[in-house]
């Protein structure tokens, strides 16, 4: 994360379509616990978006708030890579979520996938080689295995 966290309010977030469908939608029993965990108490968790007003974390507490007319709070997070947001959302998720086994093996692969990304993009800034060449080479392997 490249420093930038703020609350904000007044805002009109965009829903990311990849975010919002990457991890398996709260059953109805949690739907509406969370629902009446709002109402009683409010909003605990701001709704966390990008600098551009994507959601990145909060998509049903949103839908919630507005549910039930309440004004969400919003917290602005920047990162240097899209591919550290992406880790980002399902990192928070992964730790938060209720999920049950097998939904964390899925979503546990998607963020191994990202760290290998991530690492992939590290590696090649730290030798100054191309992300293309990398990938290029990797299939290589792929193939002789």
């Amino acid at each position: 994360m490249n420093g930038g966290n703020q609350k904000v309010e007044g805002i009109q977030p965009k829903i990311d379509p990849e975010y919002k469908d990457l991890l398996p939608p709260y059953q109805k029993g949690e739907y509406e616990a969370l629902k009446q965990s709002i109402k009683e108490d409010g909003l605990l968790d701001p709704i966390i978006i990008s600098k551009d007003a994507r959601i990145l974390d909060g998509h049903t507490r949103l839908k919630i708030c507005q549910e039930l007319h309440i004004d969400p709070t919003f917290e602005v997070k920047d990162f240097r890579s899209k591919l550290e947001e992406k880790k980002f959302v399902i990192t928070v998720n992964l730790r938060r979520r209720q999920l049950n086994d097998f939904q964390k093996i899925e979503v546990s692969q998607m963020l191994l996938e990202t760290e290998k990304q991530l690492a992939r993009r590290r590696h090649g800034r730290k030798f100054l080689i191309s992300m293309t060449l990398i990938d290029n080479q990797a299939c290589k392997i792929k193939e002789h295995e």
